[in-house]
């Protein structure tokens, strides 16, 4: 059976995952000039890219220490398995 938390902070950190991933490439699409009335300013795009990249950080570090104090048994048998 699967962790609820775990599950809450994977699917968290997928979809901040795909929010990064969707503005590096309209970041892109503006450098080769499509859909430019489309696309938000550069700055907004690199202000979305770094908090997701900060949020996702925070997520994996949040999901860490749910994981060492909740599942401390998972914890050794993954670092045996490295």
């Amino acid at each position: 059976m699967q962790c609820p938390v775990c599950d809450a902070l994977n699917r968290e950190h997928n979809d901040e995952c795909e929010a990064e991933a969707s503005a590096t490439l309209k970041q892109r699409a503006e450098l080769i000039g499509w859909n430019r009335g489309a696309i938000p300013a550069k700055d907004q795009l690199e202000q979305e890219v770094l908090r997701s990249r900060k949020r996702q950080a925070h997520i994996a570090f949040e999901l860490h220490q749910h994981q060492t104090a909740q599942h401390p048994i998972e914890q050794v048998a993954k670092a045996a398995a490295r």
